[in-house]
């Protein structure tokens, strides 16, 4: 109800979230949600990643705007914790060249399934990204760190880290 992008389409956002919560709750499906102008992304309940783009696009409001601000296409961005993609989706309708890295196999699997829905120029890598004292290390796979390499490294424009304490704590 109070989410900026509801402004003005307050009954539209309501009907958007019982329709969901039905879908999920009753048929026990998912929702397919806006995300930007022309992306989409898989909704389930239970899933705070997923369902929030169903309550307001884009999701996190200021820190998706302002991500919108910043990156030109062509930029090279990174997501540690990409979780079901929103960031990794969102920036990369922008024109951001997305590295996402997600650790978690069921949070990967629906990066993975969101990245292809959209065509989204994302590679997404399984790897770790923080050890027991918080500190950033990300451990690729062999085959995405033989990838990085015959690049000639990544430059990186900017990088997003969520949930380091969260990794840290378990």
């Amino acid at each position: 109800w109070n989410h900026p992008s509801n402004r003005g389409h307050r009954i539209a956002g309501l009907g958007r979230a019982m329709a969901f919560q039905l879908r999920g709750r009753v048929l026990r499906r998912r929702t397919l949600a806006r995300l930007g102008d022309r992306s989409h992304l898989w909704a389930e309940l239970h899933r705070t990643a997923s369902s929030r783009a169903v309550y307001g696009n884009p999701p996190d409001w200021a820190e998706m705007l302002t991500w919108k601000r910043l990156i030109e296409p062509g930029d090279v961005f990174i997501d540690v914790g990409a979780n079901v993609g929103a960031y990794s989706v969102y920036l990369s309708e922008l024109g951001a060249s997305v590295e996402a890295i997600e650790p978690h196999r069921e949070a990967l699997e629906r990066l993975r399934e969101n990245v292809e829905l959209n065509g989204s120029d994302v590679r997404v890598h399984a790897a770790v990204a923080a050890d027991r004292r918080g500190r950033l290390r990300i451990t690729p796979d062999r085959d995405d760190m033989n990838h990085v390499v015959a690049q000639g490294g990544l430059e990186v424009d900017a990088i997003a880290i969520d949930d380091l304490l969260a990794s840290r704590a378990a």
